[in-house]
């Protein structure tokens, strides 16, 4: 979703973040060692011996991207894996799968999965797409055209209710977390030029927007900031 000139909002990505251990991969032998650290070696070590992983889950969303969608060869341009990354640009969005050592916890990869790009979000809400992706995200991402001042959100929310366990921040203010009683299950992680709507278990594209909207709706000095003038 492209941004214009009265919108803050550079992007929207659905996400969908897993963990797994590092000695599941298929590239993991058993010569290999597990990190126990995280380095910039043992990183690119996860990344390569990742690859087969990545390949693997590129073949199976390309196959139900061309089925679901009729797509033809020429209309889906792939980037084979490299670098831990792999993508499907199609002519309404892209996929795109990352594999990552986790730095929290130097035993395990992460896998992000993610489609962004809209051509127009719509599409998110047809057969097509719940066919390619079922249940897969438990998340929206904004990309933001400027940054936001965290300390902003925070005092707004902060004015508008003495309940502290609405929202979560550190001390320096980089980061601040909002749940929402009336939005059950969901919270709102704001960071300068980046909001998340997350969600405890993985939903439909349909539901996770509609859940977007409930905190846009309930928290209008945060809309205020995305869709005010740049």
């Amino acid at each position: 979703m492209a941004a214009d000139r009265n919108n803050r909002i550079a992007d929207l990505a659905l996400v969908r973040e897993q963990t797994q251990r590092i000695r599941d991969l298929r590239g993991f032998l058993k010569s290999h060692s597990v990190p126990t650290d995280y380095t910039s070696r043992t990183a690119q070590f996860v990344t390569r011996i990742a690859e087969q992983d990545v390949s693997h889950d590129l073949d199976h969303y390309f196959n139900r991207l061309r089925r679901a969608f009729g797509y033809s060869r020429r209309e889906l341009i792939v980037s084979e894996p490299g670098g831990g990354t792999a993508a499907i640009e199609t002519p309404d969005f892209e996929y795109r799968i990352t594999a990552s050592q986790s730095a929290k916890v130097p035993t395990e990869v992460v896998l992000r999965r993610q489609v962004s790009q809209f051509a127009n979000i719509q599409v998110a809400h047809t057969e097509e797409f719940s066919k390619s992706f079922a249940n897969l995200f438990n998340a929206v991402e904004l990309t933001l055209v400027e940054p936001i001042f965290v300390e902003d959100v925070i005092d707004w929310v902060e004015e508008q209710s003495a309940d502290a366990t609405l929202i979560e921040y550190d001390r320096t203010a980089l980061w601040c977390e909002i749940s929402l009683r009336d939005v059950p299950g969901g919270s709102l992680n704001v960071q300068a030029e980046r909001l998340c709507v997350m969600t405890a278990a993985a939903g439909v594209p349909a539901k996770l927007l509609q859940l977007l909207d409930e905190f846009r709706a309930q928290l209008p000095g945060i809309d205020r900031l995305l869709t005010e003038r740049a």
